[in-house]
């Protein structure tokens, strides 16, 4: 397995793990909130939303679509392709508004086809209802849904909705008829499905990075063997005393004659003057 292939698991393995456990996370953090008990939004104030919290009820009022989320892939040309609408917003009054004499309006965020239309049909019954067209209102979706903070972006297309021919006023001037928060419909179930992806997620994952980590620690070791010294024996070169046979055939070669005593007892005498100068040496008689 190549450095490169090892290193692009790996990564998808920790890419995998991360997602998994917010997966599993988001799951549980659901069920918890889920099992404190929801409350119905059309029994609440303003004041009784909060961030994450899961509410339930019907909704009996949708006075027009603000906003809605598009999804697409952009070309190197600029170019949108794939374009589909994934979120529509709506604008919903809380019932117990009426009760204090103020409107106060709410964002509602629908994502299922069978809920769009339906959501289409209560507009339509609400013009109807405004034009006297119609004497009531017939429509309703229940849903579960999920509160957040509703972000800038829509929060502006909310307050141009408001402000719709009021162009004089500011957008504080209409804070007291605004819920800051927004309900997503969310489907009951769908934490135990994300629970499962996240725990299938996260394991996958670990797989992989732990199948990387053996094979990389399985490759050193080998590697390790490999470059090791050899083992290695030194043999002694035998003397010639300690090989009989080289002393054997040595013993065989013919020895010269010892002629040192007839060379040291040779006579000394002086040596002869030469004509050149006059010195003193020694000689050997060779006679």
């Amino acid at each position: 397995m190549s450095n490169t292939l090892k290193l692009r698991l790996f990564i998808c393995g920790v890419i995998l793990i991360i997602a998994g456990i917010a997966c599993a996370g988001d799951s549980l953090a659901q069920k918890r909130e889920m099992a404190k008990g929801m409350m119905d939004f059309n029994e609440m104030q303003a004041s009784d939303f909060y961030k994450g919290q899961y509410v339930q009820g019907e909704l009996l009022e949708l006075w027009d679509e603000f906003a809605y989320m598009e999804e697409y892939t952009e070309t190197a040309l600029g170019r949108k392709t794939n374009s589909r609408v994934s979120a529509h917003y709506y604008i919903m009054p809380l019932q117990t508004s009426y009760e204090n004499g103020t409107p106060v309006f709410a964002a509602v965020c629908l994502k299922n086809v069978t809920q769009i239309s339906a959501a289409e049909q209560m507009i339509n019954e609400m013009n109807d209802y405004w034009d006297e067209e119609s004497d009531g209102l017939y429509t309703s979706i229940p849903i579960t849904g999920k509160v957040s903070v509703l972000d800038d972006e829509l929060k502006q297309y909310f307050y141009e909705w408001l402000m719709y021919g009021d162009e004089e006023s500011s957008t504080s001037d209409y804070d007291q008829f605004v819920c800051p928060y927004i309900i997503t419909a969310v489907q009951p179930n769908s934490s135990s499905s994300t629970l499962s992806m996240g725990v299938v997620m996260t394991l996958i994952g670990a797989v992989l990075v732990g199948a990387v980590v053996f094979v990389t620690i399985k490759s050193k070791r080998e590697a390790g063997k490999d470059m090791s010294p050899q083992a290695v024996q030194y043999g002694d070169v035998p003397y010639p005393e300690q090989d009989s046979t080289l002393m054997n055939d040595m013993a065989k070669l013919h020895q010269p004659e010892d002629n040192a005593d007839e060379f040291f007892n040779r006579p000394i005498k002086p040596h002869e003057k030469s004509d050149s100068d006059n010195g003193l040496g020694i000689g050997i008689d060779d006679k």
